[in-house]
């Protein structure tokens, strides 16, 4: 008994549409959507995070008063990662700008600042967004063709044989 092949193709096919409707907004919101988040110069906790099998040593914890936002993953720091630590260290304050919790956009961080110099800044952040966006949507556009043309290609031969 074969296998019936037109299963297999239709694995990329929902993979693709699980990938297509998890996705965020194509565009990054407007600087004046984004608030500001201005993190206490303490508690800061620089945690080290575990990321398949590599620490992560920029993954922070701050908050802001009474409320505490939780970064998940990286400040954007544009490679002065040594810099960055030390503004913290000294007690500077660390600003995030990035949507309210309740958004599409997630944790994403679209400039960062400490001690009032720009580490980060809106308009590369926007665009690294927009293309991690789009470059997902490409993907998912074409596992969802791939896995359908599999699909019919296989079914059409399926059809020939009888």
């Amino acid at each position: 008994m074969r296998f019936p092949t037109g299963v297999l193709f239709l694995l990329p096919f929902v993979v693709g549409i699980l990938l297509a409707a998890t996705r965020g907004p194509l565009k990054a919101p407007a600087f004046a959507d984004l608030a500001p988040f201005v993190c206490d110069p303490r508690p800061i906790s620089i945690g080290v995070g575990r990321n398949r099998g590599q620490t992560s040593p920029n993954t922070y914890f701050c908050a802001s008063g009474k409320q505490q936002i939780y970064q998940r993953s990286i400040i954007p720091v544009a490679g002065r990662d040594q810099e960055w630590i030390d503004c913290i260290r000294s007690n500077q304050k660390m600003i995030i700008w990035r949507p309210e919790e309740e958004s599409d956009y997630g944790s994403f961080v679209f400039q960062s600042a400490c001690g009032g110099k720009i580490y980060a800044d809106y308009g590369h952040q926007a665009s690294s967004y927009n293309t991690r966006q789009l470059s997902g949507t490409i993907v998912a556009c074409l596992l969802m063709f791939c896995g359908a043309c599999g699909w019919g290609i296989s079914f059409f031969r399926r059809m020939n044989r009888r």
